[in-house]
């Protein structure tokens, strides 16, 4: 009996994902499948970056505007009183600590407890918890007559004469004569106590820029020989200065 050989039977191999042979040999149904999952990720890998792009544009906008407001807070003296607070600091020994701070926040700034101090001392004056201005009462004086040949007398009674030196410790601030007041000892206010121009020079409205200074006399005509020299802005006693 003779030996034959055995019939082959067909082979196939298909590698799903590979590179079809060449001639075109690989696997229609591999290469569709493969396209399909890279468009599913590029559709995917697109609005990801869509999403970012959008968190990214509403965060800068947000600090933009928050920028903004805190710059247009600070340009110019005027604004919220209750956005002042004032720290006085003593220069020298002589004249000791004032003896207390306002807070920046609005309930210290409105309330009826002014930090005191004395001639002397520096208060540093802040709006919305930043550095705005150091106002440093010089001097306060009384006097009966103006310190001039021929000078005028005080129809109240007496000359209360205040020195001042403001410097601006932040972009913008204001200052006039009008921010100052004279109250009675106790800290009422006194209606009869009345500014005037005697004393030279006189303290002028002035919008100090960063650094910038200004200085000059205030001079009121009141009917008391004691009280309070007040740094009142907008009508809101920040700081008092007993003479």
């Amino acid at each position: 009996m003779t030996d034959q050989p055995l019939p082959s039977l067909p082979m196939t191999a298909t590698v799903e994902g590979a590179n079809p042979p060449p001639g075109g040999g690989g696997s229609s149904e591999g290469s569709g499948g493969a396209g399909q999952r890279r468009g599913k990720l590029a559709a995917a890998f697109s609005t990801m970056m869509l999403l970012i792009g959008g968190l990214a544009f509403g965060a800068c906008i947000a600090l933009l505007g928050g920028y903004a407001t805190r710059l247009a807070s600070e340009v110019g003296g005027g604004g919220n009183p209750a956005a002042d607070a004032v720290a006085p600091a003593a220069h020298g020994a002589a004249h000791g600590a004032a003896s207390g701070a306002a807070s920046g926040a609005a309930s210290s700034a409105l309330s009826d407890q002014a930090a005191m101090a004395v001639p002397g001392d520096t208060a540093s004056i802040s709006r919305f918890g930043r550095a705005a201005a150091d106002i440093t009462v010089l001097h306060v004086g009384v006097a009966m007559v103006e310190s001039e040949p021929l000078g005028a007398r005080p129809e109240q009674g007496f000359f209360v004469v205040v020195k001042v030196k403001v410097v601006a410790t932040g972009i913008s601030f204001d200052v006039s004569s009008y921010d100052f007041d004279v109250l009675e000892p106790d800290g009422s206010p006194a209606p009869r106590a009345t500014p005037v121009t005697a004393w030279k020079p006189p303290l002028y409205a002035a919008r100090l820029s960063l650094a910038g200074s200004t200085g000059g006399a205030l001079v009121f005509d009141a009917p008391a020989r004691h009280g309070l020299v007040a740094y009142a802005p907008h009508g809101v006693p920040l700081v008092e200065w007993r003479f």
